[in-house]
């Protein structure tokens, strides 16, 4: 089965939060399973109370961002993404073989 490594573009990468790219990713992880697809997702912060067999979930980020959070807390999350993003993401491609390296 190919293996897809998926950073996700939303903060949140949840099945029953209320957020857009978050909540499309994971309906997007649960079609393509009938298709052999599996995925190893990266995001900054994941609730997922449905896991998925064919996702692997890797939460990057501690903190929790809010819409009223200071443009200093949200630079210091998206930075603390980028960078343990950026470890664990080399540390799968060791690891794992990974077909294709995706955005979402």
């Amino acid at each position: 089965m190919p293996r897809v490594l998926v950073s996700s573009a939303s903060h949140i990468l949840s099945d029953y939060l209320l957020t857009s790219e978050g909540t499309h990713c994971y309906q997007l992880f649960k079609h393509m399973a009938k298709y052999g697809y599996e995925f190893e997702a990266l995001s900054p912060y994941i609730r997922i109370q449905k896991p998925l067999t064919n996702v692997t979930f890797h939460q990057v980020g501690s903190l929790l961002n809010s819409p009223t959070s200071s443009t200093i807390h949200k630079y210091t999350l998206h930075t603390e993404f980028l960078l343990r993003g950026l470890t664990k993401t080399k540390k799968l491609l060791k690891e794992k073989q990974i077909a294709l390296v995706h955005h979402m």
